[in-house]
């Protein structure tokens, strides 16, 4: 589907044109800009092509890594991704030189897992942006994100360890109050000098989000335990979980942008670690300290 639309994510605009499958489109739907654009001029610009055969690049690897699925690198004097399968490539993204643009290109193939052309398209375009996301003062912290009377709460932990379970008690004991901004990636960008979460139609397997956002109020870090316990995390602790909660950045420039963002944000807020269990008294621990 041919197109030229103009979408809101977080605190700046995203243009895409091009060849975008039909469901890629319904997830981005919420975030659309209706009627007239008069927006700023710093735009996001992603353009969408489907091709038959996309002949996988020889690229020169960035810190000479090379990923077992996609790989990051130089060629022609313009940094790239790709996903090569032997000598195709199934999905290849350029970025112009300041981050502000890219191509998003994917062979019309069922791809690993048999992934349709819709879901990696979605990809495809998440990854330009995220990628791209450090040049616009952005960064995406691995969390769920929750609005709580106006403040955001990010509930970290790696994949499978409760930060979904604890957001979703917020919601359930507090519905009148509490609900989910990204329950998987949301992004976080200063509004105003303050650092704010922002949901993206990016929100991991349970695809949870909305368009809106919240200042944040604090990072909460968990981890499993018998009691409901809260204790503050600073210097190294705090520095060294912060850096695990981005995403890779694998292109030199955008990497030092996130590390001054990431820095910057975790001087700003509040982080703490809260060892609990799957309980109201889970919610009161934090609520009780912050609230």
């Amino acid at each position: 589907m041919k197109l030229n639309r103009i979408y809101t994510i977080s605190d700046f605009f995203l243009e895409i044109n091009g060849d975008c499958p039909g469901k890629t489109l319904e997830r981005l739907s919420k975030y659309e800009v209706k009627g007239d654009f008069a927006g700023p001029k710093d735009v996001l610009r992603v353009s969408c092509r489907v091709e038959e055969n996309i002949p996988a690049r020889e690229l020169n690897p960035l810190y000479g890594k090379r990923h077992i699925i996609e790989e990051f690198g130089c060629f022609d004097g313009k940094c790239l991704s790709q996903d090569r399968a032997g000598e195709l490539s199934l999905a290849t993204l350029t970025y112009d030189n300041d981050f502000h643009s890219v191509c998003c290109a994917l062979t019309d193939v069922e791809a690993r897992g048999g992934n349709s052309l819709d879901s990696r398209m979605m990809v495809a375009v998440g990854e330009g942006v995220l990628n791209c996301l450090p040049a616009f003062g952005g960064i995406t912290f691995h969390s769920s994100a929750i609005a709580f009377d106006g403040c955001a709460l990010l509930f970290a932990a790696p994949s499978g360890t409760g930060k979904s379970t604890q957001a979703r008690l917020w919601r359930e004991n507090y519905p009148d109050r509490a609900v989910c901004i990204n329950d998987d990636t949301p992004i976080i960008m200063k509004k105003d000098g303050v650092y704010h979460a922002y949901g993206s139609p990016w929100a991991g397997t349970s695809g949870e989000n909305n368009n809106i956002s919240a200042p944040v109020k604090a990072v909460v870090y968990v981890e499993r335990g018998t009691e409901n316990a809260v204790r503050p995390l600073v210097g190294q602790e705090k520095i060294v979980r912060g850096l695990r909660s981005v995403r890779a950045q694998h292109f030199p420039t955008q990497t030092q942008r996130q590390v001054k963002i990431l820095l910057d944000f975790l001087s700003a807020v509040p982080v703490y670690e809260l060892r609990c269990d799957i309980s109201r008294g889970a919610v009161e621990a934090v609520k009780s300290l912050l609230f």
